[in-house]
C-alpha cells in the first residue's frame, strides 16, 4: 500500500500515532496500566503488535516504544499478581489475565523476567508467541529483584516477602491502591479522553494474600448488562454506575464516610513508601476521594515480615459516620471485640485491632443483589436470550471460583464503626498465622514518612448505611446463611438509601 497510496498511506500512520499517544502515555512512568491487568492485556496485546508492525515495516515506532514506562510494563504483571497466580482485580478487571503480550516485550526488549513469566503460557494467542525468538528465562528471585514495587503513575503498591509460592516459603501478598487519575495528570478531570471507563470508586482499597488463600477480597466487576453501568454521569461522579454495590466504596476494603460514595475520579497522593528489605511500607493521602482537604484522611498499608497492618488517621476536621471494612470468602470462627478469627481448610486469618482501644469488629453481609429493568434487551451481551424478562440482576456476593464469576463462597463483610473522636485506627491482619503473632506497638504515620528505618509503635447516589443485627459470633461456618431474596440479606447490617 505504501508504494501503491504514499500518500494516503502516510496520513493513514499519522492519524494512528496521533490516536495511539494517550494510550501510550497511560503506561508512565513506571509501566502499570491504570485500569488493572485484564485490560493491560487487552490494551498490550495491540500495543505490541502495533510497535512490531512499524519497526519490521517502516523501521521505527516514531517514538511509540520510547514512552516512559512502556519497556518496563511487565513490571506490573510481576508485582501485580499474588504467590499463587491471582491478580489484583481492582476496577472491571478480573484475577485472571492473558500473559501472552509479554513474549514480544521479551524479545524487544531483553527483559528475561519477561520471557520467564510467559515460560508455561498455553492459551489462545500461542500462536502470536511462536513469532518471537525465544529469550533467556531468568525468574526475579535469581534477578534478585525487589519483593516490592510502588507505581506512582497508578497510585499502586505491591509487596510480598518472598517470591517463592511453595507453602513451605510461607508467602504473604499485599497490595493497595489510590485513586483514579493516572500518569500525570495531577488534578481530577472531567474531559473524556481522561475517564477510566473500568474504574471503580476505590481508593485506599486493599487485598491480602496467603499461600493458597486470598484472605481480603475484593470483588472485581459486576454485570455488564446491568442498566448504565458504563455511564458515570456527566461530572463522571454521579451516573448510574455508582448504584451498583462493586462500583461503590462501600463494595471495597477502604473507609466509608456518612454512606456516601467516594469521588471516583479523584486522584490521591502518595506521601511516602519503602518497598526494600522486611519492612515494605506505603502511605496515601486520600482526602480527596472524600472531597475533604488536603492531608486530612490518610491511609498508611504495611507489610512488617509476614504481618499486615493498615493504619487510618483523619484530622479533626472530619467527621460523621465512618464505617472501616475489608470483605473476605474466609469461614469465621469467631468474632469477639477487637479480634476476629477465620479459617479456610487449614489455613486461618486473624484480624486485631490495635488502636483504639474501644473500637470492636462486626461481622455482616453485604446488601443482597438487586435487579434492574433494561430498556432494549436485544442490547445485552451476547445477544437477547430466550424467555428473557427485561431484568439485570447484580451478581451474587460470592467469591469467583475455577474462572466463574460469583460462583464460590459466601462473601462477608468485616466492619468497625469509627469511634468518635477518634483520630487513628490501626488494625493488624495476620494471614496464613500459626497462632497470635505479637502484637505490634502503634507508630503515628508521621513516624513512618520520617524515614527509614521507621519503627511502629444526575441519579441518586445510594448511601450504604450500617443498621440491624451483628454478625454471629461462634457459628460453625456451616451455621452461617446466605442473604435472602430481596433488598435486603436477613443478616445485614446494611440499607441502600437512594435519596
Amino acid at each position: 500500500m505504501i508504494e501503491r497510496r504514499p500518500v494516503l498511506s502516510t496520513k493513514l500512520v499519522g492519524k494512528s500515532l496521533a490516536s495511539s499517544r494517550n494510550v501510550f502515555e497511560a503506561f508512565g512512568p513506571d509501566g502499570a496500566w491504570p485500569e488493572g491487568l485484564s485490560y493491560w492485556s487487552l490494551a498490550m496485546r495491540y500495543a505490541s503488535l502495533m510497535v512490531a508492525a512499524l519497526e519490521s515495516t517502516l523501521g521505527s515506532s516514531f517514538g511509540l516504544a520510547e514512552q516512559p514506562g512502556f519497556a518496563q510494563t511487565g513490571d506490573f504483571a510481576l508485582h501485580a499478581v499474588g504467590p499463587f497466580g491471582a491478580a489484583f482485580n481492582f476496577g472491571d478487571s478480573e484475577r485472571r489475565f492473558d500473559v501472552s503480550p509479554l513474549a514480544w516485550l521479551a524479545h524487544r526488549f531483553r527483559r528475561p523476567v519477561d520471557s520467564w513469566l510467559v515460560r508455561n503460557y498455553d492459551g489462545w494467542f500461542l500462536p502470536l508467541m511462536m513469532i518471537w525468538p525465544k529469550q533467556r528465562k531468568t525468574g526475579p528471585s535469581t534477578l534478585n529483584l525487589p519483593k516490592g514495587k510502588v507505581f506512582r503513575g497508578s497510585q499502586l503498591a505491591c509487596f510480598r516477602n518472598t517470591w517463592s509460592s511453595e507453602v513451605k516459603a510461607r508467602p504473604i501478598y499485599l497490595a493497595i491502591k489510590g485513586g483514579n487519575l493516572s500518569g500525570s495528570r495531577l488534578a481530577a478531570s472531567t474531559r473524556p479522553e481522561d475517564v477510566l471507563l473500568h474504574a471503580q470508586a476505590d481508593a485506599g482499597s486493599f487485598i491480602i494474600d496467603g499461600a493458597r488463600q486470598r484472605w481480603v477480597t475484593d470483588l472485581g466487576s459486576d454485570d455488564y448488562d446491568l442498566p448504565g453501568y458504563f455511564d458515570h454521569g456527566a461530572d463522571h461522579r454521579s451516573g448510574p454506575r455508582w448504584r451498583y454495590y462493586r462500583a461503590h466504596a462501600a463494595g471495597h476494603n477502604t473507609l466509608v464516610i456518612d454512606g456516601s460514595n467516594q469521588v471516583p475520579n479523584a486522584r490521591t497522593t502518595i506521601l511516602g513508601s519503602s518497598a526494600e528489605g522486611n519492612r515494605q511500607w506505603v502511605v496515601f493521602d486520600l482526602s480527596s476521594a472524600y472531597g475533604k482537604p488536603a492531608g486530612s484522611i490518610r491511609r498508611g498499608a504495611a507489610l512488617i515480615g509476614r504481618q499486615v497492618l493498615i493504619q487510618d488517621e483523619i484530622d479533626a476536621e472530619v467527621s460523621g459516620d465512618i464505617v472501616w471494612a475489608i470483605h473476605t470468602s474466609a469461614d469465621p470462627d469467631s468474632v469477639v471485640g477487637s479480634v476476629a478469627r477465620f479459617r479456610l481448610g487449614d489455613d486461618r486469618f486473624v484480624a486485631r485491632i490495635l488502636e483504639p482501644a474501644a473500637a470492636r469488629f462486626e461481622l455482616t453481609l453485604p446488601p443482597a443483589p438487586s435487579s434492574f429493568r433494561i430498556s432494549d434487551a436485544q442490547q445485552l451481551h451476547g445477544g437477547l436470550l430466550a424467555g428473557h424478562d427485561g431484568l439485570v440482576s447484580e451478581l451474587p456476593r460470592r467469591d469467583d471460583e475455577a474462572g466463574s464469576r460469583a460462583a464460590g463462597a459466601l462473601i462477608r463483610r468485616l466492619e468497625i464503626s469509627w469511634p468518635k473522636g477518634v483520630r487513628r485506627l490501626s488494625v493488624l491482619l495476620l494471614p496464613d498465622c500459626d497462632g497470635d503473632d505479637q502484637a505490634l506497638p502503634v507508630a503515628p504515620l508521621e513516624h513512618w514518612l520520617a524515614g527509614p528505618p521507621f519503627r511502629l509503635a444526575g441519579h441518586p447516589q445510594p448511601l450504604y448505611r450500617t443498621k440491624g443485627l451483628r454478625g454471629p459470633e461462634r457459628r460453625p461456618p456451616d451455621e452461617h446463611p446466605a442473604p435472602e431474596a430481596g433488598p435486603l440479606g436477613r443478616h445485614s447490617r446494611m440499607r441502600i438509601d437512594h435519596a
